[in-house]
């Protein structure tokens, strides 16, 4: 037997050292709002899942002093800062995720949708309907309404992120939001 462990030791050493392949990318999912409480009581769930599944969740918030519970949903947090960083140019996401009021009084994250729009397989998806009817009308653009039923331990992390925010852990099975019809079927598929 320990000529076997020795020969499959051999084999996939080997195999590492001429692999020239690089390993996949991880699909990744932006989400811009004002606080850690809009992101954990609007699409904290959606994040869970997304995050649970293997996509690489970023938060950029307006107000960053208390990141516990993006973490506890598995999201790392930067500050909107991070949207004029040229360094993130090279991470388009597959879901640019938007919280209806920061859209509407922050230019930077206008700039950001109407940059991401311009990339076919990203997905656009908004909460709060106040500022998806402006996207529709501004960037001439459709967004469907769409629910995104929560996993059941999306339900249990999100539960936890909401007391960690100071409240109530009471929330509805589904999230919903307004995306982008271009890759809603793609996204939701792997999820």
């Amino acid at each position: 037997m320990g000529r076997a462990v020795a020969t499959v030791n051999k084999v996939l050493d080997a195999s590492s050292r001429s692999c020239s392949c690089q390993a996949p990318m991880r699909y990744r999912c932006h989400v811009i709002a004002r606080t850690a409480l809009d992101v954990v009581s609007g699409v904290g769930g959606r994040l869970v899942d997304l995050a649970m599944a293997g996509w690489e969740v970023t938060v950029v918030l307006a107000d960053c002093s208390d990141t516990r519970p993006l973490r506890i949903l598995g999201a790392a947090v930067v500050d909107l800062d991070w949207l004029e960083a040229g360094a993130r140019r090279d991470r388009i996401p597959q879901s640019l995720n938007v919280a209806g009021d920061v859209y509407q009084c922050e230019g930077r994250v206008l700039r950001e949708v109407r940059s991401t729009l311009m990339q076919p397989q990203t997905e656009i998806a908004m909460w709060g309907r106040d500022g998806a009817a402006e996207l529709d009308a501004e960037l001439n653009t459709r967004l469907l309404p769409t629910r995104h039923r929560v996993s059941a331990a999306g339900r249990a992390f999100k539960a936890r992120a909401l007391v960690a925010a100071g409240r109530p852990p009471l929330f509805e099975p589904t999230e919903p939001y307004w995306a982008t019809a271009s890759a809603a079927a793609y996204i939701h598929v792997c999820i």
